[in-house]
């Protein structure tokens, strides 16, 4: 069988591999692995062999579990003797009759002899790789192979994955059919579906999977194989919300036979409320977050009152029996005591088992031995069974249950991002999987956020909202959310006022003149006055060309436009637009405006939903001209250029805060779903240019877009460009920011109390003039004194008078950063 299923929490999907287990006999192979070697080592194998018999490795950090099969299950070697079993890093239980389930932190794999069902949270995206696919939300990747190659042939695929495939089985080990009747294994597999599955099911990745299955393993009627398939399909259409009513589950009685009979005080359920409750470990208190429900683990479970006595051999069926029947497990001796039996720890400790735990008159003796974490300490009687901790301590309410194990002392709580014993106050907070210390500050858009009590309090100052532009490719929308256009020449509707486009539009498309090369244009209408921003090119008012731009604003009825740093800004009563003069563009709108624009910049439903916008629809409703036809990207095949690519971009995925990658520090606050975002718009950028080609717009406009998303976060990246990377040589008495400001100081201004307004959290990068310096209206940096009677009273010109704005090529630093090595 080859069913091999990952499931991320947010976002559901599976990923099938093709049979290389069957196809390559009893060769081990990688289900999943690490590829972040920042995390513990991640290891998920598995190999078939002869009847179905498998084998599942599991390694997390120095901790191997061997599963043989349902009965036999051995961690590092030695065969565990109860279960649960739990050390720092996993917890191996028993969840249902048919299910072993292996838990740790952000992951759960859930194993029935047969299929195995990989649960991972998202601190695993973009850092697992194996059979399963890559663990990114893109299944255009599952094919690639360990060296981060993608390939389409799936026997290449499987192979790669094989651990030791000269250990491949002989015929007389896989039973494979001489003739491969395509036809008579979908006629089956449907009939197998149907057995199960009310119609209208989408499980059509199954039923490929289980038709080509038949090209190794004979499927007929209740045998074994046909039993697995069963149960695989009644899990898929249990998972995506298919309820399951008797005349669906009489297959099971057919295949008890594979799968055994419910034994005593325990009832079969194909998505049961809870997981097993067994003597040592009862779970009554958290039966809403079970595992067994959210993944639908089907199976024996007891039924309500009964637990699961653990003190019964693993092949007969399983029972369920009172809790005052309940027998003990010694962990010293190694074996299971009858329910009032007395027995000695040591020399000073008398218990008795009740209800399935030893209660001892003196615990001096184990106290000795036992050695808690941090500042936590033992108690043999007041550890709650449903602790209060920093995740749950605003709505945490007293179970009145307790037992032995490591607590905290009086009047605090366990931190769990800390493993430590801290005042409620004290509480550490989690954002993007980073975790941040009591009282550390972070910035979320223009508000300051404080850690307190384990959450975040935050100021609420309503904040302007921009919309950011690349080569009218990527977006990042007014509400934060990312999209990529493949736009080609066509014309989009970045943004319009509603109701009335002619007070506002911006319409935005590319000047295509090679596969690669493809510069920004923008069409602007304001009030009626029509602005062209085309680079190379002057930018013309109706039609009128500005041949001079300066700090000093030429004023319209309806905005004014000037030039700071790299930038021309057009700014209005309710809006700015700066652009780059290349292939940047940033829309920034202030509170008036919210909810009253749409267009490709506006919200695409409620940022919680997902940071990346994958359909097309709304992109497509904001095409100017429906009929412009968009040819789609073709595949970059130049693998020189692909790694020269990525040795430009990897940092942006890497952990790692090297003070040689000037955005580390910055990069650090980003999830991994937006990190790997930032890498594929890097690779798309820089595949745009020749090798070697640091100067490159498209490379050079991407890393400009990274450093003002840096400022963004509080972070300024003063030092990525240097003598051959993006060099940018700023005049005499200049200097450079990439975090300035939009409102310059000028010799206009200096009879003036106050500068026009600015949005306090708008940045703008470029050359500004060093402290005690203004602007004079050649646009050089000039000591005030210097600066003429005529030139500080002559009245504002809302047409230009001055000469055009300098441009500036020569690099300024000499060091280059690690993110180009």
């Amino acid at each position: 069988m080859s069913l091999l299923l990952i499931y991320a929490r947010e976002k559901p999907y599976a990923t099938i591999a093709k049979p290389a287990a069957e196809k390559y006999g009893s060769a081990l192979a990688e289900l999943a692995r690490n590829i972040d070697n920042t995390i513990k080592k991640l290891r998920i194998e598995a190999s078939v062999r002869k009847n179905f018999k498998r084998q599942l490795k599991f390694t997390l950090g120095n901790n191997t579990v061997t599963l043989s099969d349902m009965h036999s299950i051995k961690l590092n070697n030695n065969e565990l003797e109860q279960l649960p079993f739990q050390t720092t890093d996993l917890t191996i239980r028993q969840a249902t009759s048919h299910f072993i389930l292996i838990e740790s932190q952000d992951m759960h794999i859930a194993y029935d002899g047969n299929a195995v069902y990989i649960t991972l949270e998202s601190f695993y995206r973009e850092r697992i790789r194996g059979l399963c696919g890559s663990f990114d939300y893109n299944q255009d990747n599952d094919l690639r192979l360990p060296n981060g190659k993608l390939t389409c042939d799936t026997h290449i695929f499987s192979r790669a994955y094989l651990i030791n495939e000269s250990m491949s089985s002989s015929s007389s080990e896989v039973d494979v059919p001489e003739k491969f009747d395509r036809e008579k294994a979908e006629q089956l597999c449907h009939q197998i579906r149907d057995n199960v599955c009310k119609s209208g099911a989408y499980v059509h990745g199954l039923l490929l999977s289980c038709i080509e299955d038949q090209r190794f393993i004979r499927i007929t009627i209740n045998s074994r194989a046909s039993c697995y398939w069963h149960s695989i399909f009644a899990h898929a259409c249990a998972l995506i919300g298919y309820d399951l009513p008797r005349r669906y589950t009489k297959w099971r009685d057919e295949c008890q036979s594979v799968f055994g009979q419910c034994g005593a005080g325990t009832i079969y359920e194909e998505c049961p409320y809870s997981c097993l409750n067994t003597c040592s470990d009862r779970d009554d208190e958290h039966e809403l977050n079970s595992v067994c429900r959210q993944q639908c683990l089907a199976g024996c479970v007891c039924t309500k009152n009964n637990y699961y006595d653990t003190n019964q051999n693993r092949r007969d069926p399983l029972k369920c029996s009172k809790e005052s029947e309940c027998s003990c497990f010694d962990e010293q001796t190694k074996s299971y005591h009858k329910p009032g039996s007395i027995i000695k720890h040591g020399q000073c400790s008398t218990c008795i088992c009740l209800r399935g735990q030893f209660h001892c008159n003196s615990n001096k003796c184990n106290k000795s031995k036992i050695i808690c974490p941090n500042n936590l300490i033992f108690t043999e009687t007041s550890l709650a069974s449903c602790p209060k901790t920093c995740s749950n301590h605003l709505i945490w309410k007293n179970c009145h249950k307790y037992r032995s194990g490591c607590d905290c002392p009086a009047n605090m709580i366990r931190d769990e991002n800390t493993n430590r014993c801290v005042f409620s106050k004290h509480c550490s907070c989690k954002l993007n999987d980073k975790i941040f210390p009591y009282g550390s500050k972070i910035t979320q858009d223009c508000n300051e956020c404080t850690c307190v009590s384990g959450q975040w309090s935050c100021t609420e100052v309503d904040c302007s909202r921009t919309c950011s532009i690349l080569r009218n490719t990527h977006y990042t929308t007014f509400s934060g959310q990312y999209l990529r256009i493949n736009s080609g020449s066509c014309e989009y509707t970045a943004a319009r006022l509603k109701h009335d486009a002619k007070k506002f539009t911006l319409i935005l498309s590319n000047n295509v003149t090679s596969e690669h090369d493809h510069s920004l244009q923008s069409r602007l209408t304001i009030d009626g006055t029509h602005i062209s921003l085309v680079s190379d090119k002057p930018i013309l008012v109706n039609d009128t060309a500005l041949t001079i731009l300066t700090a000093s604003p030429l004023r319209y009825s309806s905005f004014t436009i000037y030039k700071a740093g790299l930038f021309v800004i057009i700014k209005g009563t309710h809006f700015i637009v700066r652009w780059d003069f290349g292939n940047r563009i940033y829309l920034t709108i202030g509170n008036k405006w919210k909810r009253r624009l749409d267009g490709v910049c506006s919200a695409h439903g409620h940022p919680s939903k997902g940071f990346i916008i994958k359909k097309e629809k709304y992109t497509n409703v904001w095409k100017v001209n429906n009929k412009c036809k968009v040819e789609m990207n073709k595949a970059n095949d130049d693998e020189e250029k692909w790694r020269w690519a990525h040795n430009i971009c990897v940092n942006i995925l890497n952990d790692s805060s090297s003070t040689k990658n000037p955005f580390s520090s910055c990069l650090n606050k980003f999830s991994q779903e937006r990190r790997k975002t930032l890498y594929d718009q890097c690779m798309e950028e820089t595949c745009g240019c020749v090798i070697d080609g640091y100067d490159c717009p498209n490379l050079c406009s991407w890393f400009a877009s990274l450093s003002e998303l840096c400022c963004k976060e509080a972070h300024s990246i003063e030092h990525w460009r240097n003598d051959e990377f993006c060099p940018l040589a700023c005049e005499e008495n200049e200097e450079y920011k990439s975090c300035g400001t939009l409102c310059q100081k000028t010799c206009n201004d200096l009879d003036t109390t106050s500068m026009a307004k600015c949005y306090n959290d708008t940045y703008n990068e470029g050359c500004y003039c060093k402290e005690g310096y203004v602007l004079n209206d050649n646009g050089d940096c000039v000591k005030p004194a210097e600066c003429s009677e005529k030139t500080t009273k002559r009245p504002r010109s809302s047409v230009p008078s001055s000469k055009g704005s300098k441009t500036t090529e020569k690099p300024s630093s000499t060091k280059k950063p690690s993110v180009v090595t």
